[in-house]
C-alpha cells in the first residue's frame, strides 16, 4: 500500500466543473415556462438546488489520507485512512448522491450518431459547423441579448449543451446514462491525484528552501465527493447546513462561509467527540427512490459497455460501436424509463442482499500507521 507522507501539505486546487456556472449564470435566464421543460430534463434535478462553496481545501485534504492500494485502485475504489479508521468511496456513494441515470451506455459525446441533427446549431450558429462549435459560442450566446428571442424549447436545448460542452441530440441527451458517465470520468481524474500531491511533495522535499506553492486543477463532478466527506463526518454541520428532506443528498447542503485550513482539520479529526465517521448507505426512503431502485438493479445485473478502441480524447468512457450493442443499449433504456411502487418495493428486497454483502465499508483499522502528527495549524 502506498500512503502520502506528509499530512500538512497545503495546496490549491481548482475543482473545475459547469454545474455551479449553469446555477448561477445561466438558470436566471430562464423564464417561468423554460423552467418547467428544463426540469423534465435530464438535468433538471439541478433547478433550485444551492450549490455549496467549492471548499477544494477539503476535498484536497481529504485525498492527503488516501491509501493506493492496488486491488481496490483496480475495482474503481478509492481508500482512506485516518487514524485507523479505513473509509472508502466509490460508484455507490456516488450515485446515492447524485441521482442520476445509471446504466450501458454509448459514448454518445464523442459518437458522430450522437451528434447534433444540426438544425438547432443551424439556427444559432449559421457560420460555425458542428466541429468547429466551441463552450464559449454557446455561453456568449447564453449571456447575449438574442437568447431572450429564442423559442422555450430552443433555450432550454442550448443551456443542457452547455453543460454537456457540445450539441448532441435531443434523443440522445434524455437516453444518455448520465450518472454512470460522470462516475466514470470523474474517478478517472480523482485517479491522478494521489501522483500530482506525491510529485510535489518529492519536488519540496529535494528543494527545502523553494517557496513554490502548490496548484493543480481537478475536472469532473466532484462535488459529489466533497458532499460525501461531508456526509461521512458530523462535524461538518458546524459549517455546513443540511436539509434532510431534501433529496437526491446533494441538493441538501447548503454552505455558511468558505473553509479555512483549520475546519477542514476540524471536519475529518476522528479524534473528536461525536465525530466518528458515518457509513453512508441508502435509508428507507432512498431504497424506495426510483433512481436508486435503477441503480441496484444495474449493480445486481450489469451490461458493461465494451471498451473504446483508439479514443483521441484522454480518459473518455467507454464506447459501444456494433448496432448490437447499440440495439441493446436502446432497449434497456426503453424498458427502465419508469419504475412503478410495485416494483420499488420488491427491489427493497434486493438491495437489503445487496447492502448485506456490502456492510464492511468502514473498518478500524489497527494495522495500517499514519502518520498524524499537528495537522491543526
Amino acid at each position: 500500500m502506498a500512503t502520502h507522507e506528509d499530512l500538512n501539505q497545503k495546496a490549491e486546487l481548482t475543482l473545475k466543473g459547469m454545474v455551479g456556472t449553469m446555477i448561477k449564470k445561466y438558470f436566471p435566464r430562464l423564464t417561468q415556462s423554460q423552467r418547467v421543460l428544463f426540469e423534465a430534463s435530464p438535468f433538471g434535478i439541478f433547478l433550485g438546488m444551492h450549490i455549496p462553496h467549492g471548499d477544494p481545501l477539503l476535498v484536497h485534504m481529504m485525498m492527503l489520507y488516501e491509501v493506493r492500494s492496488q486491488p481496490i485502485f483496480e475495482m474503481g475504489r478509492f481508500l482512506f485512512d485516518i487514524q485507523g479508521i479505513q473509509l472508502d468511496f466509490d460508484e455507490t456513494e456516488y450515485i446515492l448522491i447524485c441521482g442520476l441515470k445509471v446504466g450501458p451506455y454509448v459514448d454518445l459525446l464523442y459518437d458522430e450518431k450522437g451528434r447534433s441533427n444540426s438544425q438547432l446549431r443551424a439556427r444559432l450558429f449559421p457560420d460555425i459547423s458542428d466541429s468547429r462549435l466551441r463552450l464559449k459560442d454557446l455561453e456568449d450566446f447564453i449571456m447575449s441579448p438574442n437568447y431572450s428571442a429564442l423559442q422555450d424549447e430552443d433555450a432550454v436545448m442550448l443551456i443542457q449543451h452547455v453543460y454537456t460542452d457540445r450539441m448532441l441530440k435531443r434523443a440522445f441527451l434524455q437516453q444518455f446514462a448520465w450518472g454512470t458517465y460522470f462516475w466514470k470520468y470523474t474517478s478517472r481524474m480523482m485517479c491522478g491525484m494521489f501522483e500530482k500531491i506525491e510529485e510535489f511533495r518529492q519536488f519540496k522535499q529535494a528543494n527545502p528552501e523553494s517557496k513554490k506553492g502548490y496548484k493543480y486543477t481537478v475536472p469532473g463532478f466532484m462535488l459529489l465527493f466533497k458532499i460525501w466527506i461531508l456526509e461521512t463526518f458530523t462535524e461538518a454541520t458546524m459549517f455546513y447546513i443540511r436539509t434532510p428532506i431534501e433529496l437526491p443528498r446533494m441538493r441538501a447542503w447548503r454552505s455558511k462561509t468558505p473553509l479555512n485550513w483549520e475546519q477542514c482539520c476540524r471536519i475529518i479529526n476522528v479524534s473528536m467527540p461525536n465525530n466518528q465517521p458515518i457509513n453512508v448507505v441508502a435509508n428507507p426512503e432512498e431504497l424506495m427512490l426510483p433512481f436508486y431502485v435503477r441503480y441496484v438493479n444495474w449493480t445486481l445485473n450489469p451490461v458493461e459497455s465494451p471498451p473504446r478502441q483508439h479514443s483521441p480524447i484522454p480518459n473518455s468512457p467507454p464506447h459501444v460501436d456494433s448496432a448490437a450493442q447499440r440495439r441493446m443499449y436502446k432497449s434497456e433504456i426503453e424498458t427502465s424509463t419508469t419504475e412503478s411502487a410495485t416494483n420499488a418495493s420488491s427491489s427493497q428486497h434486493l438491495e437489503t442482499s445487496y447492502m448485506s454483502n456490502n456492510t464492511s465499508r468502514l473498518t478500524n483499522v489497527t494495522t495500517v500507521k499514519i502518520r498524524v502528527g499537528s495537522r491543526f495549524d
